[in-house]
């Protein structure tokens, strides 16, 4: 007896002109779609690289701001607050300097800092501004009066709070309220609509070689739509300049790749202050908490706060 074959019947209606087309457009956009993937995942991936949809908000042990207080009577409180793309790293010796003396002494991690790069670039002046004033309000809680030592876009945010709130006296250190002439500079206006091209803009190799030299840490590469804020705080220091009232000592290195020592004419020209005191540190860049001449800007700081806001 032979094997039984069995045939296999389709009862399937024959498909109609328009069942036959609908069915040719599916397999066609489902080709084109595929094609379009294999096309531009490349570049998804390269977008999302450059502008994350998440960002990493862990603060780095480097960063971390930091809050000292002596034994006994807490009268005067030091605030100090780092530049952009910075961190108060820069502070901590000159807070335990400070500390040693009887002040306590508090400083600001600004928002957007010392996390990444992406998280810097979803903030803006007024959040600087905000960390700066939270910290200041802080501090003027447990003491009597309160000094602020700025560096860079500190110095402006330090301008903000002395035009409103009764610091006693400031050190503005490279402040950039009046930058170099150049053309980069003078098209800010274009960051914010150009940082949607670009996101980042790297340092320069030299400049990444002396923080790695220095141990100082820093961002490496710049959101743009943030640098569009640090001008936000240019201009809004400078219209407020007038109303700072208190003691100042403007601290600016002679080598100072961003500010050019007309700097200081342009304080004395505008500062609301009577009292003005300047020291240019020799061979010094914009990183002058770092000058080769060390114990003379130390002792320049020292000498000023014990003079204008002495415990």
């Amino acid at each position: 007896m032979g094997k039984i074959k069995f045939i296999k019947i389709d009862t399937t209606p024959e498909p109609t002109l328009w069942e036959t087309l609908k069915n040719s457009f599916k397999r066609a956009g489902r080709a084109l779609k595929e094609g379009i993937i294999v096309i531009i995942s490349p570049w998804i991936s390269l977008y999302q690289s450059m502008w994350p949809r998440s960002y990493d908000t862990t603060v780095d042990p480097e960063a971390e701001e930091f809050f000292w207080s002596p034994k006994g009577k807490k009268t005067k409180g030091v605030l100090f607050i780092h530049g952009f793309a910075s961190s108060p790293q820069i502070f901590r010796k000159y807070g335990q300097m400070f500390l040693q003396e009887g002040y306590v002494v508090s400083a600001v991690r600004l928002a957007g800092h010392g996390t990444s790069e992406a998280h810097l670039a979803t903030t803006t002046a007024v959040d600087w501004y905000l960390s700066a004033r939270e910290k200041y309000i802080e501090l003027q809680s447990q003491c009597e009066k309160v000094i602020i030592v700025a560096h860079s876009m500190g110095t402006l945010l330090a301008i903000m709070l002395a035009s409103i709130y009764p610091i006693e006296s400031m050190v503005l250190l490279s402040s950039p309220i009046y930058v170099r002439d150049r053309p980069l500079y003078r098209v800010n206006y274009l960051l914010r609509p150009v940082s949607h091209l670009v996101k980042y803009w790297p340092l320069e190799k030299k400049q990444v070689q002396v923080l790695d030299k220095l141990g100082i840490y820093a961002y490496r590469k710049n959101p743009l739509r943030a640098v569009a804020g640090l001008f936000d705080c240019i201009q809004v220091a400078q219209e407020r300049l007038h109303k700072v009232k208190c003691p100042v000592l403007l601290m600016l290195g002679d080598n100072d790749e961003h500010i050019d020592l007309s700097t200081l004419d342009y304080y004395r020209n505008n500062l609301g202050s009577k009292v003005i005191e300047t020291w240019v540190a020799p061979q010094a860049s914009h990183i002058i908490t770092e000058t080769p001449e060390l114990d003379r800007f130390e002792s320049k700081i020292r000498e000023f706060v014990f003079k204008y806001s002495p415990l």
